[in-house]
Order: structure tokens, then sequence, then C-alpha cells
């Protein structure tokens, strides 16, 4: 062929590769688990002898860093807005590297748990309920000040396990499990964020970014808790009001994921609570939300359980815990006949002092 050799896994290809002019190719050893192809499909040539080997130079620098390094490198990296899949690999390769960066990596999420499937929840209660883990030890639920559930709404982003979570947490029906476990816990957060195409080609694209914080707390007269609305979006539009470009497939995406009290919550939100602050335009709200008889997916039943351990004599001890939430759900009202999203009122006259919500909310 002109120009051209195809070079394959053979006694042929290796003389013919040996006698070309200015080449020098070194014959690779026989090992028994390279792996093996056809005789006619073309190979890529290794310079290392063993190339299913991984460097050890990298590993060696990761375990080599000094703890404070190590600390500040986790902490960034634990508190930034990746995806889910991308903090899934991180949770199983960080405390794999070795006991230091497993030590540093314990105390930081289990302060500020971030939930990326339904099965983590299940893994949380199993931690919580035996009090030991050889990662978290009995951190959760003593260290635990924030759970998040962020959602990345870009096409692209692989986000399935987190958006079925993600749906369970908005729909649950209350909070019953979450308060038994943490008890010192605030709000539990969910975050969406995503990036809008700009019609206009002199306009950068706009990112958007949606915040739910439910409170736990519930008030003992209306059994309702308060829901804190807060939207960030970065327009370079100069217009007071948003374009419909912008709002129209932001609807469309919360549309698809699903909303804490629904699109009209949103909706409102954006025509009629918002300010703009640094070029950024800022909204928020505060609604009220129902606390109603149900669970989702065991959910609340295994944060319940979870909270009262293990104890000695497990099968009374389990049954008495069982007849203890039935009477706690009991307890709250019954949800309407066909409702999905539980019932939401929205406060007045209330501008939830935007002090308040312009603080930082991670």
């Amino acid at each position: 062929m002109d120009g051209e050799a195809v070079v394959s896994v053979s006694k042929e290809g290796n003389a013919a590769l040996q006698a070309m002019p200015g080449r020098n190719f070194t014959r690779l050893p026989k090992r028994d688990n390279f792996p093996t192809t056809s005789k006619n499909l073309p190979t890529r040539l290794h310079t290392h002898p063993y190339p299913h080997r991984p460097s050890s130079s990298y590993s060696f620098a990761m375990t080599s860093f000094p703890p404070e390094l190590i600390e500040k490198i986790v902490n960034e990296a634990w508190h930034s807005e990746m995806p889910s899949y991308i903090r899934k690999s991180f949770m199983t390769t960080c405390p794999s590297i070795n006991r230091t960066w497993m030590a540093v990596y314990a105390p930081i999420a289990s302060r500020d748990i971030y939930i990326t499937n339904l099965s983590y929840i299940y893994y949380l209660c199993d931690i919580a309920r035996l009090g030991k883990s050889i990662i978290y030890r009995d951190f959760i639920p003593q260290l635990t000040r924030t759970i998040t559930c962020f959602v990345d709404l870009q096409v692209d982003a692989m986000e399935t396990a987190v958006k079925r979570v993600y749906r369970c947490l908005v729909y649950l029906p209350n909070d019953i499990g979450f308060n038994a476990l943490f008890p010192s816990l605030p709000y539990v957060s969910f975050v969406l964020r995503w990036t809008i195409a700009a019609q206009d080609s002199q306009l950068c694209d706009i990112p958007i970014r949606v915040r739910y914080s439910r409170y736990l707390s519930m008030s003992t007269q209306d059994r309702q808790t308060q829901l804190d609305l807060y939207i960030s979006l970065i327009d370079m539009d100069p217009s007071e009001e948003i374009n419909n470009s912008t709002f129209l497939p932001a609807v469309e995406s919360l549309r698809e994921i699903g909303v804490p009290g629904g699109l009209w919550l949103f909706e409102s939100t954006v025509y009629h609570h918002w300010r703009i602050l640094n070029g950024v335009r800022h909204f928020g709200r505060t609604a009220k939300v129902s606390q109603v008889q149900g669970d989702i997916g065991g959910i609340n039943r295994r944060l319940w359980m979870a909270s009262k351990g293990r104890g000695k004599l497990r099968y009374l001890t389990t049954l008495s815990n069982c007849l203890e939430y039935r009477r706690v759900q009991r307890s709250l009202p019954v949800a309407p006949k066909g409702t999905r999203v539980r019932g939401m009122t929205v406060l007045g006259k209330e501008t939830s002092s935007w002090s308040k919500l312009f603080r930082d909310r991670g």
C-alpha cells in the first residue's frame, strides 16, 4: 500500500515492522492476559511494555499530599455543583485513596449531605441505625447540618437517578422521617441548575439556578411548614421585564422535572417578586406547605426506624417503633383524593426579608 502499513498481531507483521527503514520498534513480550484481536484486525502499538498497567506516579502524588491540601481539595470539590454521576464517582474514589483522604472526606460528607439516588437514602438510614461505618463512623446524623438534592437539568447531564429521588422527595407528603432522624436540621434543599440559549446572537447564554428550601419545623395549629423559593438569573437583557424567550423555556424545563407547589408558584414569583442586584435578577418568595398522611418509597418509614437505633430486644423494639410511626402518621390530616402535590398557600404580603434570601445558600 502506498505510504501505509497495516499492523496486526502476527509474525508476519512483526517481521515487516522490523524490516522498515528508519523504524525501531520493540516487540512486546508475550503475556496471557493481553487482549486478543483478530488476525486481520488492525491494532495499536504501545511503547509501554505493559500498557494495561496504570502508572504509579499519579497514585503516589495523590497519597503524598499534606492533610491541609487534601482538606482544601475535598472541601472545594464536595461543595461544587457537580452532576450527581460525577459526585457518585467522587464518593467512591476519594475515601479509597488512603486513610488520610478517608479521614478528611468523612466529616465533610457527613456535615453537608448530597442525595444522589434513592439507594443512598437507604444507605444513610443503615449507617444511622447501626451507629457505625468504616467510612462515616458515627458522624451521621450527629454532624449533619444540611441535606441537598442537586439536579443538573442540562440535556447531556445523565441525571436519571437523581431526578427520580428528587421527585420522591418533592412529593413526599410529610417530613416526619427527616424530623426524627435529623432533629437539628433546619430544612431540606432542592437545587436545579441549567442554561438557556439566548435568542439574540449578541447575548450570552442564560444560566438559571432555582433553589427550594423546605423547612422541617411544623406548626402545631395548621400542620404546615415553610417553603422558601429563591431564583437567580444572569440575564444581559437591559429591559426591566424578563423576556418570554427566557421565561417559557424555563417553565418547560420545570414542567418536566416537577416543582414544589406547581408551576404557578414559580410563575407568580418571576412576575411579581424580583429585583436586580449587581446585574443578576433575583427572585424570592415564601409559601406554606401542608403536611398530610403518606409516604413514598418507604422514605419516611426508613428514616423513622433509623432514628430509633438498634435495640437489644430486636423484634419487640421494631414492633414498638412501627406502632409509634403509624400513630404519628395518623395524627396528620388525610390528603384529598387525586392530589399529587401537597397543598400550598402563598403568604399574602410576605417579602421574606431579602437580606435572608440573599445570604449564601451554597
